[in-house]
């Protein structure tokens, strides 16, 4: 591709060459919204994971004590 003009926007780049334009790297709102969801929903599991551990934790001290 030869010269042209490049503009940065929110993590595209729009390249003109001639009566073509190409987008280089560009992400969709979908495509960046379920990347979040995901990353929400794993945070949330290893939350829980760590919440079930802590309660464990805490019932097997209990039944130490009651001994």
């Amino acid at each position: 591709m030869e010269g042209g003009l490049v503009e940065e926007r929110d993590e595209c780049s729009v390249k003109v060459c001639g009566s073509m334009v190409y987008f280089l790297g560009i992400e969709s709102d979908r495509e960046k919204k379920e990347k979040k969801e995901k990353k929400e929903k794993k945070e949330k599991k290893e939350k829980k994971e760590k919440k079930e551990k802590k309660e464990e934790g805490k019932e097997g001290k209990e039944g130490k004590e009651k001994r």
